[in-house]
């Protein structure tokens, strides 16, 4: 048309074909609206339900129906698309008992004999016709009027806005996606994947429901932990089940075994995939998928034709929606600080209990229970917190693993014996202990370096550095043995200073024994055999050994 706009003829055809258009979207729009009960029933059949409604209620519900706070009153066209969007408590087919349980309705779910699912069926095709733009506002308004009672029970400021509540709002998605299963399973086009857009919809009205209730937390750090990770770890459920259900590629093309993959219940619960609960599960899922399979596609049967065209569009405007996984979840990240803390303080008194047991019952260096243990709970708080985030949180996490190093570099150099003072068999056992646990530390924090360098977010790869913790753990490890060295001279200094003081002219002859030989023996065969046998290498003993006859040489 726009090559012929000097030719009248075209200019009017083309003005038929706009008006053309115009009339078939509002008209499918309409036809649309038959996906809901009457609206004046719909609000009789509340007002009948709940108590103290008057009739003169019950009349005026169309009217008079509640949307969410501050909200202007929608027209018919907008808010009854779907059953149930015009009461407060409807999600489609709800309970009134329950507002947040989606239960069987009775009706049809068509208002009309005329508006029967083979005929709406039909107009979707139509819709893909007119093109992507008319489909796109069709798809926005269904997930709009389908979440319309989502808003009204979970905004900011509902009944059901709190973070104790967060596994609800997933349970009524899922309600609501299996009930729609049901209900609109032949009306729309499975490339539409209808259900993925109002996944979308969802995800980021919950985003900014969760955000809004998340402010009110200030400080951050003063947020109720377990409310908060019990309302995490609902969110990162939902999320792996959502992206397992429509994203996970591998799921979709059926490569993975089914005991592989994660099953959820209609809560959220995981469910083994194993157990008898889980085997349902999978034949159920398995004799859906052949039922689907079996059914003519109409994008087949509309081969060359526009509506083929048009779902061909409508899979690829799905395919094209961004992955839902840690949109919602990443709400929580800011306000992790107080998981970060509570898990420091956590592990931070579990490993001091243990150093003070292990202090009380010490007769052997080579039994490095803190050490041990100290790896053990990082490990665990580790693995906590990847359940929840390998983000900031997790970059916090790690400085307070740093911080517990550091704190037992400080134990380890508390424990060594004085400086200066004759060795005893305790202090053997204490210097070689903290050789000994050094060299543990020596040797695996590197390999704590690397798994958190391999399990952190990639906005934080590289930034994990732990060579001051290993300089550290090096220097306790010298002055574990400097300690041995310095005990050992103890013991020598006095006949050391004596020989360095004897006047040697005064020796007419010399003789074949020695008092300071006879006591640096002695030392030696008394502390050299214990102490080779409380470190945990025989290189640091060769290294003892060495260090202590320069010392002893460059001394006297």
């Amino acid at each position: 048309f726009e090559q012929h706009n000097a030719v009248p003829a075209v200019v009017r055809l083309r003005d038929s074909v706009v008006k053309t258009r115009e009339f078939l979207s509002i008209q499918i729009f309409r036809d649309f609206e038959a996906l809901s009960e009457v609206r004046a029933d719909y609000a009789r059949m509340a007002a009948q339900r709940e108590p103290g409604a008057s009739a003169a209620s019950g009349a005026a519900g169309s009217d008079a129906a509640p949307g969410p706070a501050g909200a202007a009153r929608s027209s018919p066209g907008e808010s009854s698309l779907f059953a149930g969007a015009g009461h407060k408590f409807a999600p489609a087919g709800s309970t009134y008992e329950d507002p947040t349980q989606v239960a069987p309705s009775t009706s049809m779910y068509y208002s009309s004999d005329a508006h029967t699912p083979e005929s709406l069926a039909g107009a979707c095709a139509v819709v893909d016709a007119l093109g992507s733009s008319v489909r796109r506002k069709l798809i926005a308004k269904v997930a709009e009027i389908w979440l319309l009672p989502y808003e009204q029970l979970f905004a900011p400021g509902r009944e059901y806005a709190g973070l104790d509540t967060t596994d609800r709002r997933y349970a009524w998605l899922r309600r609501l996606m299996r009930e729609n299963e049901d209900r609109y399973d032949s009306i729309f086009p499975r490339a539409w994947a209808i259900d993925k857009h109002v996944l979308q919809a969802f995800v980021k009205k919950t985003e900014a429901h969760l955000k809004a209730e998340l402010r009110k937390i200030d400080p951050p750090d003063s947020a109720d932990v377990s409310a908060l990770v019990r309302a995490l770890r609902k969110t990162l459920d939902f999320e792996q089940e959502m992206t397992q259900k429509f994203h996970d590629a591998e799921s979709e093309s059926g490569d993975a075994k089914p005991a592989d993959k994660e099953l959820f219940d209609d809560d959220g619960n995981r469910v083994d995939p194993m157990s008898a609960q889980g085997i349902m599960m999978r034949r159920k899922h398995s004799r859906s998928s052949s039922v689907d399979s079996s059914k003519p596609s109409p994008e087949s049967a509309d081969q060359g034709s526009d509506a083929a065209h048009g779902r061909l569009e409508a899979k690829l405007d799905a395919d094209r929606l961004p992955p839902i996984k840690g949109i919602i979840s990443a709400a929580f990240e800011p306000y992790l600080t107080a998981y970060v803390k509570l898990e420091a303080e956590k592990m931070q008194e579990e490993l001091d209990q243990v150093f003070k047991d292990e202090a009380a019952n010490q007769d052997d260096a080579l039994h490095m229970t803190s050490a041990s243990s100290m790896f053990l709970l990082i490990q665990k708080s580790m693995n906590r917190c990847i359940q929840f985030t390998t983000g900031q949180a997790f970059y916090d996490l790690h400085i307070e693993f740093k911080k517990v190093l550091t704190d037992y570099s400080n134990k380890l150099d508390r424990k060594l014996p004085k400086h200066g003072r004759p060795l005893t068999a305790e202090g053997v056992i204490a210097a070689c202990f903290v050789c000994n646990s050094a060299d543990y530390c020596i040797e695996t924090i590197p390999q704590l370096a690397e798994l958190i360098d391999g399990k952190i977010n990639d906005a934080f790869r590289g930034a994990v550095d732990m060579e001051d913790e290993l300089d550290r753990f090096s220097g306790n490890l010298q002055r574990g043995l400097r300690a041995l060295i310095s005990g050992v001279h103890a013991h020598l200094d006095a006949d050391m200073s004596a020989l360095q003081r004897t006047n040697w002219a005064t020796f007419a002859e010399v003789g074949d024994n020695s008092k300071c030989v006879t006591t640096l023996s002695s030392v030696l065969v008394k502390h050299a055999p214990r102490i080779r046998e409380q470190l945990s290498q025989e290189a640091y003993f060769r290294k003892f050994c060495d260090d202590f006859a320069d010392s002893f040489v460059t001394r006297f």
